[in-house]
């Protein structure tokens, strides 16, 4: 808003102090150019801040009309932050994962990639370990087993 104001401040002296050093009666259509320019010049800088407001979005939920707005940014908050914590722990999983991996069988990190399936609920679903380079060694069935006890989940080493 402030930048609109002083923009529209600077513009209006421009043409005020241009407007008077131009000639008298032989700049006439030289002025009459120059008032159109301003015009443009003011119409945009007052249409900016409105093109930009339609293009962001600010969409209103009806239940925010009915003043349920509360519940409805409390849910939004806690989806983010469940999809938040849910991310952060599989990626502690998986580092934890390929540590035991590293542990007890003897594979390198770069050598076994794991990833984490979580339910909607945020429980954990399965783990997938694909083994590479000098882990493809290792018996996969054992790793599986092994990994599943702990887990008390569904694991598939390939």
């Amino acid at each position: 808003m402030k930048t609109m104001i002083l923009g529209l401040f600077g513009v209006s002296l421009a043409a005020t102090l241009s407007e008077l050093l131009l000639p008298g009666d032989d700049g006439r259509s030289l002025k009459q150019v120059l008032r159109i320019v301003t015009s443009l010049a003011v119409l945009l800088l007052i249409m900016t801040p409105l093109v930009s407001l339609l293009k962001s979005d600010h969409s209103v939920a009806l239940e925010g009309l009915a003043g349920d707005t509360d519940a409805a940014l409390t849910e939004q908050y806690n989806a983010v932050f469940a999809e938040t914590v849910t991310a952060g722990s599989a990626t502690l999983l998986c580092d934890g994962i390929s540590d035991f991996l590293s542990d007890i069988y003897g594979i390198d990190a770069a050598h076994a990639q794991v990833r984490a399936a979580f339910t909607k609920e945020g429980n954990l679903q399965a783990v997938y370990i694909t083994l590479s380079g000098s882990a493809l060694l290792q018996n996969p069935d054992e790793i599986s087993e092994a990994l599943s006890k702990k887990l008390n989940c569904t694991v598939e080493v390939r």
